[in-house]
């Protein structure tokens, strides 16, 4: 039996409908080299096996102490936790996650007490699956997740607020100090982390991984249901950053704002609504114009206002701070009767929704109607919901460079956009019978199939071909619920869609990908350009994005570099439309951003419009992390440089992990040389007849995605 008076150290699960990955989690505290510790498992509740689970390991284990209770949350069950420890320090482990070695408890402790600290800490990584290994650290590191240095560091030089798992804290210290968890269900650990650095000051930081964090997607994104919590903790930050003087600590917290705005002003309510106000006390720059727009809309909205509900089945209406909620018209009901409607008519009247270029990916669909006697397509232009980060003149400078595309093409086009108002129109007034939407976000409401379905059919063919397999992405948006056909790749990701969705208006049909069609059409064979293409995402605090496969900041100076070693090889600089943005956000200033681009235009083709499938077509290999290029380029039968982030999940559905096996991985600089000498300098590709062999297989170019969307609306226009 293990004597109290002995625990070093106290390692705390809060347990909530885990069974799969609790056994890891467990295995991992159990065989730490430090024994002299207790493990207190709160079962908070759990209604599967969980309990079973910590039952069985309690009785072969006594270091196990099992409280089970009825379910009040993580915070509230840590603070249980904590009174009920008996050990020297604590430490916190989510039930999902682990230890990724059985040295980290022992290192911890043992460094704690050399340094006399209160807190001592580790560096933490990510992962995704019980298949994949701990994401590998940046050499640029990403800020509070890897520490400058070992050794003691103050906390007024290193301020961050996330990663509190990784850190071993002294008990006695936090019982001292009256420092708990916040009893919020999101965003309740780092007031607890900022308040526990700030009373001890300093903390000993170790250059070791010591805690291995699951990313999926309930950690990653924030629910409208939980944006109270979030604004909370964003309170609780700016006001220990006003008090001790937390300048980093304020300006992260603002970045954080910033960054769900969004869905902070779509889901204001009388309580979000109070914590904005307090949030403005200590941060007075969150008061902006869109801020100050939603909250004045929030205020009318308590006299009267109807509105979509969480579920988007039914509308809930406020009168006098009345709320009724009851079931809403289905948009299935309304297409039903438009189609009655357009069946009736000799020609069909087609607007593309068009609100950036880089995203038209419907040209050979457009072709083919407007050789057609029966549809009549149009372009229309407007801009993104998102005056929270570009302003107006931005916004429309950018509009009338969308113009500019279409007129070179000889394109009809016109604006969904009043320039005297500087606000969106409705697209009433084209007449619309059917609309084609490029893009599920960043739509002004007026303009949003939920809106539109009231007088046309709305269909939806998405600007990349997907691969990665972000569900909640691909498939998870209003819009793919609300529109009434929704094209993919195949009938396989057709299923993967629909098994997703479980709710949607209309159909979701595999007839393949109008960005493929110029594959198709276009069987030129030349082989001359290397392309280079890095995207946006780079992983960093001050550009947030669940994504993350950007590798700019490891591979981008180096390509270049190499590049420029290499000039007798035609090269082609292909970067996504915000790296720029994203270069600025992680610190690059204008003129590093400027020479970059520059040094590439002195002996490159630099292409920056959507219009680059011809470039794929007269190229002999590309270099790229950016996703949308993956099986694009796969179609051509070329070598493909894969340039992986190991801040990203590459872990494909079924439908293209056998494509991915045919490019040439890169996972770090050692990889980036050998393939770069190896198939651009040697043109080595010899993965090539597996490639052809998976080409074949997949028969992703016998299909004519725009005759076959053509095809699909003629059919049932005709029933």
């Amino acid at each position: 039996m293990l004597e109290y008076k002995n625990i070093k150290v106290s390692v705390i699960v809060p347990v909530y409908n885990v069974e799969k990955f609790l056994p890891k989690c467990l295995n991992s505290i159990l065989c730490q080299t430090l024994s002299d510790i207790e493990i207190i498992c709160v079962n908070d509740g759990s209604s599967d096996k969980s309990k079973e689970i910590l039952e069985e390991y309690s009785l072969k284990d006594s270091r196990i102490k099992l409280i089970n209770q009825k379910n009040c949350g993580v915070s509230q069950s840590r603070n249980n936790a904590i009174k009920m420890a008996n050990g020297e320090f604590v430490m916190f482990m989510d039930s999902d996650d682990y230890y990724p070695s059985n040295d980290i408890l022992k290192t911890l402790y043992e460094k704690a007490k050399d340094n006399d600290v209160f807190i001592c800490g580790g560096e933490f990584s990510d992962f995704y699956d019980e298949n994949m290994s701990l994401n590998q650290i940046f050499k640029e590191s990403l800020d509070g997740y890897i520490f400058p240095q070992e050794g003691i560091i103050e906390y007024s030089d290193y301020q961050f607020d996330y990663g509190f798992h990784r850190f071993m804290y002294n008990r006695k210290f936090l019982l001292e100090h009256n420092i708990s968890f916040p009893l919020y269900k999101r965003f309740e650990d780092p007031p607890f982390l900022v308040h526990a650095l700030i009373e001890a000051k300093r903390f000993y930081a170790l250059n070791k991984i010591v805690y291995a964090y699951r990313i999926n997607y309930k950690k990653l994104h924030l629910k409208t249901k939980d944006t109270n919590d979030f604004l909370s903790g964003l309170r609780d930050n700016f006001m220990y950053a006003q008090k001790y003087n937390l300048s980093q600590l304020r300006n992260y917290s603002y970045m954080r704002f910033k960054e769900h705005l969004p869905l902070i002003l779509a889901s204001l309510n009388k309580k979000s609504f109070e914590l904005i106000n307090e949030i403005n006390v200590y941060c007075s720059e969150i008061n902006e114009s869109a801020v100050k727009k939603a909250l004045v809309k929030y205020k009318l909205s308590q006299i009267f206002s109807i509105k979509n509900a969480d579920d988007n089945i039914h509308k809930i209406l406020t009168i006098l701070g009345l709320r009724i909620k009851y079931s809403k018209k289905s948009l299935a009901s309304n297409y039903s009767k438009i189609l009655k409607r357009i069946k009736k008519k000799d020609k069909i009247n087609i607007c593309f929704l068009v609100n950036e270029i880089s995203k038209w990916k419907s040209q050979s669909l457009y072709d083919l109607m407007a050789k057609s006697d029966k549809f009549i397509p149009h372009i229309i232009l407007t801009i993104a919901d998102i005056q929270y980060f570009w302003d107006v003149e931005r916004q429309e400078k950018f509009l009338y460079d969308n113009a500019k595309f279409f007129e070179k093409k000889n394109m009809p086009y016109s604006f969904a956009y009043d320039f005297n108002k500087h606000k969106v129109t409705n697209l009433k007034r084209f007449k619309p019978d059917i609309i084609f939407y490029q893009q599920p976000y960043e739509i002004y409401n007026i303009q949003k199939p939920r809106r539109t379905s009231k007088y046309t059919l709305n269909c939806y063919i998405p600007y990349f071909v997907p691969n990665y397999g972000f569900l909640s992405m691909d498939c998870g948006q209003e819009l793919h619920r609300d529109v009434w056909r929704f094209y993919v790749l195949n009938e396989e990701w057709a299923n993967i869609y629909r098994q997703y969705m479980k709710k949607c208006s209309g159909s979701v049909v595999g007839l393949g990908h109008t960005m493929l069609d110029e594959i198709y059409l276009n069987n030129d064979q030349t082989q001359d350009y290397v392309i280079y293409a890095p995207h946006w995402t780079i992983p960093h605090k001050n550009n947030p994005t669940p994504i993350r496969c950007s590798t700019f900041a490891d591979t981008g100076k180096i390509i270049l570099e190499y590049a420029k070693k290499h000039k007798d090889i035609k090269w082609v600089f292909k970067p996504h439309p915000t790296l720029k943005v994203a270069l600025e956000r992680i610190g690059w200033t204008k003129d590093e951003i400027e020479n970059y681009y520059n040094e590439w235009e002195q002996f490159a083709k630099c292409c920056y419009d959507s219009e680059y499938m011809e470039l794929f077509l007269k190229s002999k290999a590309m270099i790229t992390d950016c996703g949308s290029f993956l099986i694009e380029y796969f179609c051509t039968g070329k070598p493909l440089i894969h340039l992986i982030s190991s801040y990203c999940k590459v872990s494909p559905p079924k439908p293209t992990q056998d494509i991915f096996e045919t490019f040439y991985q890169v996972y770090n600089s050692e990889d980036l040389y050998k393939y770069l000498d190896e198939i651009i300098v040697k043109n080595n590709d010899y993965m090539k007849d597996k490639r052809v062999t998976v080409l074949k297989e997949q028969n992703l170019l016998n299909n004519y995605a725009a005759k076959n969307i053509l095809d699909d609306l003629s059919r049932i226009l005709a029933e």
